[in-house]
């Protein structure tokens, strides 16, 4: 007789130790990370698909460590993404 399969517990949303605090979107997706030295990184979505549009990280001074745009061709491919801000470099996905 085989035993009934016991339900998976939920994992936790951000792993201890990384992040004071953060936020879901509706969805799900996360759309703010609060780390302990005043960085904080945001996610915006696509409000059509909800795919990922950008993440931008700042420090709490203001210093943009990443502004990332992500674009998607018609199929959901991520095309090349481009850091908007810091280091003004592109880049390529294999």
């Amino acid at each position: 007789m085989k035993r009934a399969a016991e339900p998976r517990k939920a994992r936790p949303a951000f792993r201890q130790g990384t992040a004071r605090k953060g936020k879901l979107y509706q969805y799900g997706q996360r759309t703010r990370i609060d780390y302990g030295n005043g960085t904080f990184t945001e996610y915006n979505y696509n409000p059509a698909r909800r795919w990922l549009d950008i993440i931008k990280t700042e420090n709490k001074w203001g210093q943009t460590y990443q502004n990332i745009s992500y674009s998607f061709d018609a199929v959901g491919n991520v095309l090349p993404k481009v850091n908007l801000d810091f280091f003004r470099k592109a880049y390529k996905v294999d």
